[in-house]
């Protein structure tokens, strides 16, 4: 049985698993965005905010200082799922970044990287763990910015709810698609 514990961490164990996503700040700094291949190997950049993002050559979209820290992550998960042995895969995380207008490499520090990489799979696992005591459970994300952990973790059963701001959420809907079981809402917690 489920005890409540993810690896020696304390772990949501009712039938809400709600998940938090720490963002970084960082003084805000201005740059133009560029489309940038993915690779493990960058500049040292720590100026990561204040930059607009190109979704498609028609529409720019300026999210705000605390959303657009959402884009370290999803390069981080797409960074390691072109490892030859990942800690954890996300094809979908790799075709968004490539459908993404970004100068991706100012994340490209290697730290960064496997931080945001671990982090995503100690959350996995902790929700795997809940999701093996409660197959029909129910799971809020809060932050989940471009995140694809339901794509990643789905049993065919549970309950999803993806929470984040209202520009993140607009970003968010041309990537994903309600359904029955997942459900994406904007607002501010």
């Amino acid at each position: 049985p489920y005890n409540g514990r993810c690896r020696g961490r304390a772990c949501p164990a009712r039938t809400v698993a709600v998940l938090a996503r720490s963002r970084p700040t960082r003084p805000a700094s201005s740059g133009s965005t560029s489309a940038t291949a993915l690779s493990e190997t960058g500049p040292d950049t720590d100026a990561i905010l204040g930059l607009t993002m190109n979704v498609d050559s028609r529409q720019a979209i300026r999210l705000g200082t605390v959303p657009e820290t959402l884009l370290v992550p999803l390069w981080a998960r797409a960074v390691e799922s072109r490892r030859k042995h990942p800690i954890l895969h996300d094809s979908r995380a790799i075709g968004m970044v490539e459908s993404i207008d970004w100068d991706f490499q100012r994340f490209n520090q290697r730290w960064r990287v496997i931080g945001c990489v671990l982090r995503s799979a100690m959350f996995d696992e902790c929700v795997k763990g809940f999701l093996l005591s409660h197959p029909e459970g129910t799971v809020v994300e809060i932050g989940s910015g471009l995140n694809t952990r339901f794509e990643r973790l789905d049993n065919g059963r549970l309950h999803w709810f993806d929470l984040d701001l209202p520009e993140v959420v607009e970003l968010r809907r041309r990537f994903f698609t309600d359904s029955e079981r997942r459900t994406t809402l904007a607002g501010s917690v």
